[in-house]
Parts: C-alpha cells; structure tokens; sequence
C-alpha cells in the first residue's frame, strides 16, 4: 500500500504543473544548450526547460516512470512521473531505501555554464568591495502562475518576510521559498540560484494558492526510526505533493546536507490545513497535529511534509530555524507569547529532541535569549550561534553548553550596532574571515561584521555600488566568498575578505 493515500480532492482534479527538468545548460547570452530534452532560449533570458503532455511523451527527463521507493521516516515514498515524465525514485523523508530508478544520487540539473562575465567580476573582487552583476537568466518549466507574475523574466523576488535563501554545499547553489503576505500572491514554488551563470532556476512550478481543484487530503504513515508505522494520519498537500496553507520563511529555513533537502517550517497565515480537514470532512479524527515542516527534495524536484511522532515542538510566527552538525540537525527556536522553546530535528530518527537550553528556563521571559524575528548564523569556527534581535541585542548560543548568553545590549537606537529582523535584514556566516555578516536593506551603503572572540560589530562601507533594497533575497555563497543579494533581475555581490 502506498505510504501517501488520496482521500478527499477538493473540487474538481486541476492541471497538472510540472517541474521537472531537462537536462539543458546556459550560456553566457542566455540561450539554451540542450543536453537531452532542454528546451529553447528566449530572447528575455529565460529557458524552458520543455514541456510535457499527457501521452507520456515528456520533455522533461524523459524515461520510464520511476517504481518509488520505501519511506524512510517522515514522509511519503518517492514520487513517479508526472504525466509521463520521468520518475525520481525514492529517496525518502529521512532514511528511507531508494527507489528502484534512484538508487544513486541524481546529477545536479540543469546543467548551467559559467558567465565569463560574471566569474571575471567575482575574480576580480577585492576585500570590502562590492558589484552589480550582469543581466540575469533564468531557467523553468514555466507555468500561467510564473508568467502571470512574470518569473520567468526575474526569478522569484524577495517576499515579505521571505528574505533568507539557504547554502546547500553540495550543489553549490542557494535554494528559497516563501510566501508573500497577501498581495501580490502566495504560492508554494521552489527555487535555486546559480552563482556562477547568473541564474534563477525553478524546482517546483507553483500552485494556485489553495485554489480548488488543487488541494487534497490525503494519509500518511508516521514512521519511527525504523520504518515501524507508529500512525496513520491525514494531512493536506496539493496534488502535486506540494504545501498548502502557506506561511512566511522568517528565519525558519535551513538545508539538511545529511537528507540533501531544504526544510521550511510552513506556518500558516489564517486558516491551517488542520482546520481546513475538519471543514471538509466534519472531523477532527486522525488528523495530523505536529509541526508542518515541509521538506523539498532539490534532486527529485519535490516536496514533502515530514510526518513525525509526538513530542513536538511549540509552533509559532516568526521562529528561527539553522542547521547545527554537531547538534544533529537543524534547530527550531520558538519565543513568544504563543510558545517557546528549542528543539532540533534528527531525520535518522525522525524525532524532535527538546534541547532545553538555560536549564529548561523559560526562554520567552529570559533575559539572556533572542527576541521573536531574530536572525541567527551558525560560526562553525567557535561553536557558537549568533543572534540578532530587533532592538540591537547580540546573543550567543554556546553549543558545547547548550547555553544562550546576551553579550551585547546597547538599545534599539545605538548607531554603533545593527538591528536583527527577519523582515528587513540577514546575517550569514563568513568562514574565510570567521565573521558574522550581516545586510540591512535599510542602510544599502553598508554591511556590518561581528567577531565571536571580540564580542564587537563592526560597520564598512563597500567599494563599490550600494547593494538593492526591495524585496530582496540573500545568502552566503561559500564557493565564491562573496554576499549576495538579489532583487528582482539585479543582483549585487560582496567580498569581505580574500581568502
């Protein structure tokens, strides 16, 4: 029996919108190399990466559709093809046996090449300076959704409390989702961004935004650390297997090397995909009450909802989320007044383990922990995390301890340190300089580093163009040792030192 049955389909069965890709690179000019079943240039910079029809002849990967494999805990077994597209296997939740057409890992697609451009630039890159790079590319199976907003042209956009892309090191590449607040939509589209070429590239098409047709209640196994179904549990998903009930990112993402997927707690905004299971079906039975950290697998171009047993963390708006090695996993902190508390994710056993830092002590009401919309990054050369909270106070997570200390609070109006929010600023870690850098769109002209061992933030003004401010998205790119900031179809870089 398959582990993800279809129960209820709202409405009436929608298209399917794919997003697999073809094999294809981009060259400098934008235009589409196809290696197998890549699609065609556009003059706007684009590429689609095919299309595919209901026959089975699909553009995409092409092939045979895949046999899934067996669930490792957390989720659903791999997908097979979509329409006739090629299927990805099964390389589980967390653990799980691959699937008959996966069992090796899947080669990073598309393929793009190098913008000598760009790289020159990079190259060329001195310490405190910064750049603008040249026109953006971008490459999808696009959608009415993408062209309705015209993402084909530049890539996804920040969002609003979306700003945060994540490094995933083994792909050399970021990866970003989010959703908007409202306007000017909502959807549950994926997305990676190439340095090197310049490029946005689609994983995941969006959906409409909860329209009908699109959604499904569906069940689920929630597995333990050996495969044992512990529960069976209803939950919502799109029928392509993507989100539903979309919240903000806000500090909660992060890239899980060890299962090689993103993790985005999706905390819905208004209705929750529990309450829209109890409208449907008139029922709170089975329904599934844990965290809705969903996982999108860049290899397989999917998405699933990690299902897992009781005891869970505390749920609440504007958490933070970081990948820790040493801790096992990726961390979710959760301070205010709808809850509180640490607890890291380990997808071996597909548990939550309560960290309880500081003793158990309350950490909404302590003195010495972040503030709710905190940015945080992990400096792996100390073992620390970092946190920056909005009225200016610098806090620290010793890990060896598994405990936070406030090192530096000056008050929201020192103008000698930067404010930390997840709607407006972010903060990643440096490990050739061993700094925290941090970006705040409200002041483009600068960029701020902190040092664990001075406990001090320092401000530097770039040589070289201010970075963008709206609607933005960042990360770190530790291949090339620079800062990124992408708005829109401008993208601007910054080295804080050569390595």
């Amino acid at each position: 029996m398959p582990m993800v049955r279809p129960i209820i389909r709202a409405l009436l069965v929608s298209a399917c919108f794919l997003s697999c890709f073809g094999c294809s690179s981009e060259d400098a000019s934008g235009s589409s190399s196809p290696a197998g079943t890549g699609g065609a240039g556009n003059s706007d910079g684009s590429v689609d990466t095919g299309s595919a029809d209901s026959s089975g002849d699909s553009a995409g990967l092409g092939g045979s559709s895949g046999t899934g494999g067996s669930t490792g805990p957390g989720g659903a077994a791999g997908v097979g093809g979509f329409d006739g597209s090629a299927g990805l296997g099964g390389s589980a939740g967390s653990g799980g046996s691959a699937g008959s057409s996966g069992g090796t890992q899947l080669p990073i697609e598309p393929v793009l090449s190098a913008d000598p451009e760009v790289m020159a630039i990079l190259d060329g890159l001195g310490d405190n300076s910064s750049a603008i790079l040249p026109p953006l590319h971008t490459v999808g199976d696009w959608n009415s959704v993408t062209k309705e907003y015209s993402m084909h042209v530049h890539g996804p956009r920040g969002r609003d409390y979306s700003n945060k892309a994540v490094w995933m090191p083994d792909r050399k590449r970021a990866f970003f989702c989010g959703a908007n607040h409202g306007s000017p939509h909502r959807l549950n589209d994926a997305w990676e961004f190439d340095l090197p070429s310049h490029t946005w590239v689609m994983l995941f098409a969006p959906d409409p935004n909860n329209a009908a047709g699109v959604m499904e209640i569906v069940e689920g196994d929630v597995l333990d650390g050996n495969g044992n179904v512990l529960e069976t549990v209803k939950y919502v998903q799109t029928q392509r297997g993507g989100p539903t009930h979309y919240g903000h990112t806000w500090w909660g993402l992060a890239y899980e090397p060890t299962m090689k997927a993103a993790l985005w707690m999706n905390v819905a905004i208004g209705q929750s995909a529990a309450d829209y299971i109890e409208k449907q079906t008139g029922s709170t039975e089975g329904i599934y009450k844990g965290p809705p950290l969903w996982a999108f697998y860049p290899y397989e171009g999917r998405w699933q909802l990690i299902l897992s047993p009781s005891p869970w963390p505390k749920i609440i708006y504007a958490g933070a989320m970081e990948y820790v090695p040493e801790l096992g996993g990726a961390f979710w902190y959760a301070a205010n007044w709808n809850g509180q508390g640490m607890h890291v994710y380990q997808p071996g056993e597909n548990v939550w383990q309560n960290l309880s830092p500081n003793n158990g002590e309350n950490l909404y009401h302590h003195d010495q922990t972040p503030r709710t919309e905190a940015v945080m990054c992990h400096d792996r050369a100390h073992g620390v995390v970092v946190a920056q909270s909005p009225n200016h106070a610098t806090t620290h997570y010793d890990i060896a301890s598994n405990t936070w200390t406030k090192v530096l609070n000056p008050g929201e109006d020192d103008t000698q340190s930067p404010r930390g929010h997840d709607a407006g600023t972010q903060m990643y870690y440096d490990p050739i300089s061993q700094r925290c850098l941090l970006y705040d769109k409200v002041q483009p002209g600068s960029i701020w580093s902190y040092s664990v061992e001075n406990k001090a933030w320092s401000r530097h003004t770039p040589n070289g163009p201010e970075a963008p401010t709206s609607k933005v998205i960042s990360y770190f790119d530790e291949e090339h040792n620079v800062f990124v900031v992408n708005s829109g179809s401008t993208t601007w870089v910054y080295r804080f030192r050569i390595p």
